[in-house]
């Protein structure tokens, strides 16, 4: 007949070892749940057939010549600014 510590032993490694496996599931669940998330917002940031369809939406809405007009504006006032120049005119367009 086997020894009663030994039994005893094993028996708590089995349950000790149980309760990490389910630790280890967890946190794969986890991590593959973060992953998904992850890919989708990579996937929304470099797709170029949204991005296309984004430009075209503004092309025809005229906002995309109103946004070129304002950035030029802004960077030409940045561009003084560097220079030390302050002409108080980058609000006026």
């Amino acid at each position: 007949m086997s020894d009663p510590h030994v039994l005893s032993a094993l028996q708590e490694k089995r349950v000790h070892l149980e309760k990490e496996l389910a630790d280890y599931r967890s946190r794969v669940s986890l991590a593959t749940a973060e992953l998904d998330v992850l890919e989708a917002t990579i996937h929304i940031f470099s797709s170029k057939p949204e991005k296309a369809a984004l430009a075209e939406r503004l092309r025809l809405s005229g906002l995309a010549a109103l946004l070129s007009r304002c950035g030029g504006y802004a960077l030409s006032a940045a561009r003084e600014m560097a220079k030390g120049k302050t002409t108080g005119t980058a609000g006026s367009m």
